[in-house]
């Protein structure tokens, strides 16, 4: 799922805030999570939530600069995924 926000008009204003919800698999837990990012530009803050799919509990989160790259991860499509249940 994927929600933007904008000051403006579609087309002529970019969004300044980008959300988006999907799962992933977590190499590091051995688990199928719902991950949120979210791109505030009036903010300039990134954030990632990390949620376990069968409880709902944080596994894991993370905040800072829109402009530190370090937030974003690597990247890619190179992790081995295991089939989605």
């Amino acid at each position: 799922m994927n929600l933007k926000g904008r000051h403006g008009v579609p087309g002529e204003v970019k969004p300044y805030l980008r959300t988006t919800v999907k799962r992933e698999w977590s190499p590091s837990r051995h688990v199928w999570e719902e991950v949120t990012r979210v791109f505030d530009s009036d903010a300039r803050i990134y954030r990632e939530t990390y949620r376990n799919v069968d409880t709902g509990e944080i596994t894991f989160q993370k905040e800072g600069a829109i402009e530190d790259q370090g937030l974003h991860g690597p990247g890619g499509s190179a992790r081995p995924r295991p089939l989605a249940t």
